[in-house]
């Protein structure tokens, strides 16, 4: 059984924590003035996620059978729906950056994966709260916060790694290189819902438990990988403009 707390602790706390290392970690490199901003952005789109898929499921039982409807939200309107999200979230957050200092300069990969971190918290909370009936095994809880919150994170981060690639100072948002980084996220979004929803098909507890770590360890090194892409990128313009700017 599941209490309100017991939802909060099991299904939000775990991505905070993950969110806090590598914002920790992140902050060493450069200190991002958003990064409280992004993870409750996300959090919040994770609530229109939910009530979107949820409407898109009643409507779309009237016409087709329920389990097929269930395999295309799990493949398709999931991960379309919510890297959509997630995207707007990050693109309203650098608009805002942009009107605030005209720049808009900022490691938008780390804000990408702190938008999916605070998405993955509280998407586990309305899951573990919207059924509280339910015995979740452990098994369950540990792919969700070593292997779906990161992979959130690791989607989002993707955009924002676009996002710095596309971006020029003062412009507004590049648009094509959010598509880009749009299509990268939702397939991999799609990819892992396959593989993990594969996986449970298959009834192997340990089989589980080992995937998550795996999977965890590969996508948390994923994250950092490309945030810290992003950081040199970021360091290296800062470098080639002060260096235009000194020769006028």
């Amino acid at each position: 059984m599941v209490n309100p707390l017991s939802a909060f602790l099991l299904g939000f706390v775990p991505a905070a924590v993950l969110a806090g290392l590598l914002a920790a970690v992140a902050c060493l490199w450069r200190r991002t003035h958003y990064a409280v901003h992004a993870f409750l952005a996300g959090a919040v789109g994770a609530s229109f996620a939910a009530l979107l898929l949820l409407g898109l499921f009643r409507q779309a039982t009237v016409f087709m059978g329920e389990s097929l409807q269930l395999t295309l939200i799990w493949l398709v309107y999931g991960p379309v729906a919510e890297e959509v999200i997630k995207l707007g979230f990050l693109a309203g957050l650098f608009l805002w950056a942009l009107f605030r200092d005209g720049k808009g300069q900022e490691n938008w990969a780390l804000c990408g994966a702190l938008i999916g971190f605070g998405f993955a918290g509280a998407e586990g909370f309305v899951l573990l709260f919207g059924d509280p009936g339910r015995e979740w095994s452990f098994e369950f809880l540990l792919t969700r916060w070593l292997g779906t919150a990161q992979m959130h994170a690791l989607a989002t981060a993707l955009v924002g790694w676009m996002l710095v690639r596309g971006q020029r100072s003062g412009s507004g948002l590049p648009v094509l290189h959010l598509g880009v980084g749009l299509v990268l996220a939702v397939t991999l979004h799609g990819l892992w819902n396959c593989m993990a929803g594969g996986l449970y098909v298959t009834g192997v507890p340990a089989l589980r438990t080992h995937y998550a770590v795996l999977a965890g360890s590969i996508l948390f090194a994923g994250t950092l990988g490309i945030v810290a892409w992003a950081e040199l990128f970021l360091r290296k313009k800062e470098k080639d403009m002060y260096l235009s700017s000194s020769y006028q």
